[in-house]
């Protein structure tokens, strides 16, 4: 049987360990610890360090550390468990005598070796039970090698639905409480928006006051001592979520709530255990711009694919909007050759290549023979994909596809979705799968979804990968699903006048603070395409940048060339696959590095720019939009104290450059340049000679 069981991971245990009364364990493979002191837990490694405590009936915690500063930040101390979830783990109308008490029946500690999905981590679980409301929970803790941050998460069963139903309207329930004085910090949210066909601005930066606050991303930094701490709630964006909670946040004076667990009450099961939305808690010091990092470290950590997540270049013809017109196997071929010429590594074919024809009949809800729908259109592929395979191959591009999962029968049919992919997979060598259409309507669509590539993944050791869309419907944002593959993250058209070079930047730049570029598809488009549509914006239009800074933009990224390759002409093809050599040759680099925004927001007329952080080197992407200064002065991440010496890589060779105590003076002349330069600190060169 094809399909595995939902609910807790098939999976080896290396290292299982049922906790007892004044034990310390020390991982040998990994830099973590775990110890039990009377009714105290506690996990830690050389950078952060929690610890719980379970009272008799519930479990919560009394410390979390920056092991590197000591400091202290929970100053709460609550007297009921670190979360909830009304009627199930607690019922508001009963103030006193709480009848909901859980028993602590266990505590085991696993050790995991870096697998498909992410590095090596050791988990704890808390397994908790209510017998008298019939409630099983098991409380998860994980602990990535070398991050400043531990994730938090339940497992939950019941037969019996969440008691209360009539307060539905104010349903509370959140993953975890963190009992930091919030006063006491400097806080910012960030609410991320999807949905990018409708959305042009895709974050929201928020200044939280006591209250409920919309977001995934909070992060808080104390001035006085320096300290920091930051919060990652892994589930979808707010706006996509459904509604058993109607927030990402809630701050008052007892802490901080991470909400949702991402499951209605009338989903909540007794036969088997399902998983909520995880928290993560992370700590940092020094500056902000260490917090930044922190988060990048962890997310590309936790969702690494076991260190095989790597940098890929791909061509998409969709974004010319004539593939429908065009698609066949002589198209492709001619496609396929041209994406070679260009350096690309992987072409796409989108929508269109299956017997189903278009994805409007899914759109439109019909009850269609799911097998048959994705069988091969032979009138276009008279032998499938045998001989576009072959082009690929001898051309050394890799044949992608684009696919949409059944969301009108809530992903039910996995089994079927699985075979239609593996047998791209086996019989043609396809490895990638643009996954479009997704809806995340119920639980159950979630899981479904998320078990159609676990299972791909898994029967394909880890060769197969997804994009995965965010371009419309309610979907798993910029924290979920990430251990699967990277993100789609707009469709954007010269022919609609909807693609600028600015505003692709500019969605970059507000996303990079904390999600990782190496994450993200970003496109660039053939700036000759459409002309006539930007005639009233001509120093905004594609073709009033060269090729080289269209590119440019997506350099820290993945870039995704949106458009026929077999349809640029020999200029622009040349331009793009100068840039593509020069990001081909730095990315070993860039995948190891954090990379973060530099200077002013992308407008249109800003300086701004990019900065990937290594231990002794690392790059700066800088542009000079239409901004009518020759020179700006860019701060750099984490480097005041260090002494550099600076490359052009590319871009205006021109550019003048000069730096002082982490402060970056750059010169250009040219309005809608840029420039490309790699640093050393001077210090690694002279211990090199």
């Amino acid at each position: 049987m094809l399909r595995k069981t939902r609910g807790l991971k098939e999976r080896s245990v290396p290292f299982l360990l049922l906790v007892k009364p004044y034990t310390f364990i020390y991982n040998g493979f990994m830099k973590t610890y775990f110890f039990q002191e009377h009714n105290k837990y506690t996990l830690g490694n050389q950078f952060i360090e929690r610890t719980w405590v379970y009272d008799g009936k519930s479990l919560f915690t009394v410390s979390i550390k920056d092991k590197t500063t000591d400091c202290e930040y929970i100053v709460k101390k609550p007297d009921e468990n670190e979360f909830g979830y009304e009627g199930l783990t607690y019922n508001r109308r009963v103030i006193q005598n709480n009848p909901y008490h859980f028993q602590l029946t266990s505590v085991t500690k696993q050790d995991y070796p870096a697998d498909i999905y992410s590095d090596s981590r050791t988990e704890i679980c808390f397994q908790l039970e209510d017998s008298f409301h019939g409630v099983s929970l098991l409380r998860y803790a994980v602990l990535y090698e070398n991050t400043w941050a531990i994730r938090t998460y339940c497992m939950v069963k019941s037969y019996n639905m969440p008691y209360g139903e009539g307060l539905f309207d104010v349903r509370n329930n959140w993953i975890d409480h963190i009992g930091v004085n919030y006063q006491d910090y400097d806080m910012k949210v960030v609410n991320y928006l999807t949905r990018t066909d409708r959305k042009t601005e895709l974050t929201e930066v928020q200044t939280p006051k006591e209250g409920s606050v919309a977001g995934n991303v909070l992060i808080g930094y104390r001035e006085k001592d320096k300290q920091g701490l930051f919060l990652i709630k892994e589930g979808p964006a707010t706006m996509d979520e459904r509604p058993e909670t109607i927030t990402g946040f809630h701050i008052d004076s007892n802490g901080i709530n991470v909400m949702s667990w991402g499951i209605m009450p009338v989903e909540i099961r007794g036969d088997r255990y399902q998983k909520t939305y995880s928290a993560v808690t992370g700590v940092f010091h020094t500056s902000k711009s260490c917090g930044f990092m922190k988060i990048h470290e962890y997310l590309k950590t936790r969702f690494s694919q076991g260190g095989s997540r790597k940098y890929y270049t791909m061509i998409n013809p969709w974004g010319d909007r004539s593939f429908y017109q065009k698609v066949n196997e002589h198209f492709i071929l001619d496609e396929i050759n041209a994406a070679a010429r260009l350096g690309a590594e992987q072409y796409q074919i989108d929508d269109g290549w299956q017997k189903g024809s278009e994805l409007i009949r899914l759109v439109w809800n019909e009850a269609f023979d799911f097998t048959e729908y994705w069988s091969m259109d032979t009138t276009k592929f008279p032998e499938g994909f045998k001989n576009v395979a072959a082009r690929a191959r001898e051309k050394g591009v890799e044949l992608c596809l684009w696919f949409a999962p059944d969301r009108n029968r809530v992903y039910r049919n996995v089994d079927e979705a699985v075979e239609v992919l593996y047998d791209m997979y086996k019989t043609y060598g396809i490895k990638s799968f643009k996954l479009d259409a997704f809806q995340n309507r119920s639980k159950e669509a979630e899981e479904n979804f998320e078990e159609m590539m676990r299972i791909l993944r898994e029967r394909s050791d880890g060769e197969i990968t997804f994009n995965l869309d965010v371009t419309a419907d309610a979907r798993g944002g910029y924290f979920m699903f990430c251990e699967y593959g990277g993100i789609f993250l707009e469709n954007r058209y010269t022919l609609f006048k909807s693609y600028f070079p600015h505003s692709t930047l500019r969605n970059l730049w507000n996303l990079a603070f904390t999600v990782p570029p190496q994450f993200l598809q970003i496109e660039y488009v053939n700036p000759k395409l459409n002309r006539d549509k930007y005639m009233d914006v001509k120093e905004l239009a594609p073709e009033s940048y060269s090729p080289e800074y269209i590119f440019a933009i997506t350099m820290f990224a993945n870039p995704l060339g949106w458009f026929e390759s077999s349809g640029l002409n020999d200029e622009t093809l040349s331009s793009y696959a100068y840039m593509m050599d020069i990001h081909k040759k730095i990315r070993p680099d860039l995948n190891q590095g954090v990379i973060l925004p530099l200077g002013h927001c992308p407008d249109g007329h800003s300086w701004t720019g990019f900065q990937c952080i290594l231990e002794d080197l690392g790059y700066v992407l800088l542009f000079r939009e239409n901004n009518m200064d020759d020179q700006f002065l860019y701060t750099l991440h984490g480097l005041e104290n260090d002494d550099l010496n600076f490359e052009v890589l590319c871009g205006d060779k021109q550019a003048k450059v000069s730096c002082q105590k982490g402060i970056l003076t750059v010169c250009m002349n040219e309005k809608r340049s840029f420039v490309l330069l790699r640093y050393v600190k001077s210090s690694l060169e002279k211990s090199q000679n």
